[in-house]
């Protein structure tokens, strides 16, 4: 699997990411998790999908990533699970 990675991705990614302890390499280790569930994540602006796997790190991981680019996944943000985010994926 392969991940378009930039300057502006790579900065948000420091910049946010950087304050919630996720690296570069566990957000793609959480497309290893052969039980990782994707769906489509709400957006207007572009058609995004939300994945929610285990990481390398033992941790369960929220990515929202773009649609794939000539088969590349692209990264928007990413967090580690929460009981608010159990109460979102839950729809409660």
């Amino acid at each position: 699997m392969q991940f378009e990675w930039d300057a502006g991705n790579l900065h948000k990614l420091h910049v946010v990411n950087g304050e919630r302890g996720i690296d570069k390499d566990e957000i793609e280790s959480v497309f290893e998790d052969p039980y990782r569930i994707e769906r489509l994540n709400k957006s207007e602006i572009e058609q995004r999908f939300e994945t929610i796997g285990l990481s390398n790190q033992n941790r369960i991981i929220i990515v929202i990533i773009f649609t794939r680019r000539n088969g590349k996944i692209r990264y928007v943000t990413a967090w580690a699970q929460s009981g608010k985010t159990n109460e979102r994926t839950q729809g409660k």
